[in-house]
C-alpha cells in the first residue's frame, strides 16, 4: 500500500513539474492589413515604424514623388489615414525585382517586452516584367515597444 502511495505521489509530482502549456507556442498580435497598392519610389529596403501622423506623412512625401503620386486619371492619390491614438503603423520595404511579388502576411506577437515581425516568403505572383517595390503596410494596437524583424527581411 505505501508502494502505491509513494508510485501516484512520484507520478503526480512529474505531472506538475510537467509543463503543460506548450512554452513554445505564442499569442499572435491581430493585424491589419492595409490592401491598396500604392506605386512607391525606390525606398530604402528595411522595416520602418509609425507612431505618428507626423512621421508618417514626412515618409509619404519622401517616398511617393513629392507627395504626388498618380492614379490613371491623374489625380492625387490621398495618404492613407491611420488612427495614429490608436493604431502603430508598421511598413516593410523590399527591393524591386523585376518581376512582381507580394509579402505574405506576417506573424507578429511579442516576446519578452519586444514586438516581433516575423516575416514569411515573398510569393511571385506573375512572371511579367515589372517595376514595382514589394511592400507591406500593416497596423496593430498601439505600441510602444521595439519592434524587431525577423525571417525574410528586405536586408538579407
Amino acid at each position: 500500500m505505501l508502494k502505491n502511495r509513494c508510485l501516484v505521489f512520484a507520478l503526480l509530482f512529474i505531472l506538475a513539474s510537467c509543463d503543460v502549456n506548450n512554452s513554445d507556442s505564442i499569442d499572435l498580435v491581430e493585424i491589419e492589413r492595409l490592401e491598396t497598392f500604392y506605386p512607391f519610389n525606390d525606398i530604402y529596403p528595411n522595416g520602418y515604424v509609425f507612431n505618428s501622423e507626423y512621421r508618417w506623412e514626412l515618409f509619404w512625401k519622401a517616398n511617393t514623388g513629392d507627395g504626388a503620386i498618380y492614379n490613371n486619371d491623374g489625380t492625387d492619390l490621398e495618404i492613407p489615414v491611420i488612427d495614429f491614438e490608436n493604431k502603430t503603423l508598421i511598413g516593410v520595404f523590399y527591393d524591386r525585382m523585376g518581376k512582381l511579388y507580394l509579402p505574405n502576411d506576417p506573424d507578429v506577437y511579442y516576446s519578452e517586452s519586444r514586438l516581433v515581425v516575423e516575416l514569411d516568403s515573398l510569393v511571385q505572383i506573375n512572371d511579367r516584367d515589372a517595376t514595382y517595390v514589394p511592400y507591406l503596410l500593416f497596423t496593430v494596437k498601439k505600441t510602444d515597444a521595439e519592434v524587431l524583424f525577423t525571417g525574410n527581411t528586405p536586408n538579407n
